[in-house]
């Protein structure tokens, strides 16, 4: 369901929904954590035709030491960020991780306070990441857990959406001595694989970076350098298995 406040008044509009609008994670390395995003969402609408938009910024800065990633459904995601945003200081990913569950699930529930059937509330998922004290921190909220903040520090990175197979092939290919130059490649890889057996995850791919220095997004064309890259490396190990 479609959903804008604006004060104290609810709009349903006519999209539906953004559904599954994924893919997002973060990966913490050696010398910072990275962050990426694919840009797809699947618009519905009430004649139940599917519009795709690959427009969709799903990575935003909180503050110097706080970056937060957004899936499920878009506007109610986005919505909740920004709002957050204009009425909180709060700077360090634990205190936004604990604040924005409440906040979220504050806000959230109100928007559904008359009854309604589960199906037609929206979904929505965050990731937050950043620094504390300098220590990297990665935390995971959802609707489907009331914003309850999970610590993800233990596993080193959190993946949302289109998640299965990326959190095999993280497990399969991550290594906690990665630098940021490294994870960046395979934060590429991951959506370009996630791409190719999925409609729901697509390009333009989004990369924000945050380590104790602050929070630096990754522009087009690096994107596109490592994307060539990646696929020479590819081809070369194609081209070795050939040999045999």
């Amino acid at each position: 369901m479609g959903i804008i406040k604006v004060g104290n008044t609810v709009h349903y509009f006519a999209f539906l929904d953004v559904q599954n609008m994924t893919l997002i994670a973060a990966i913490k390395g050696k010398d910072g954590i990275v962050m990426v995003s694919d840009s797809r969402g699947l618009l519905t609408n009430i004649y139940g035709e599917v519009h795709k938009n690959d427009d969709m910024q799903k990575i935003y800065k909180l503050s110097d030491d706080c970056i937060i990633a957004i899936t499920g459904d878009f506007y109610e995601a986005r919505q909740l960020v920004e709002d957050f945003r204009k009425y909180n200081n709060i700077t360090d990913p634990e205190g936004v991780a604990k604040e924005f569950g409440k906040y979220c699930e504050t806000v959230y529930n109100g928007w559904y306070s008359c009854k309604i059937d589960p199906k037609e509330k929206a979904r929505v998922h965050m990731i937050v990441a950043g620094y504390k004290d300098s220590i990297p921190q990665i935390y995971r909220l959802s609707s489907d857990h009331n914003f309850i903040p999970f610590n993800e520090n233990s596993s080193n990175f959190a993946v949302t959406g289109e998640f299965q197979h990326v959190n095999y092939m993280l497990n399969l290919l991550y290594d906690g001595s990665m630098s940021i130059v490294v994870l960046k490649r395979l934060a590429v890889f991951l959506i370009m694989e996630a791409s190719h057996w999925s409609i729901r995850v697509q390009p333009p791919i989004q990369i924000a970076i945050i380590d104790n220095g602050g929070v630096t997004f990754s522009d087009a064309q690096e994107i596109t350098d490592i994307r060539d890259k990646n696929e020479q490396d590819i081809e070369r190990i194609k081209q070795l298995l050939l040999q045999d």
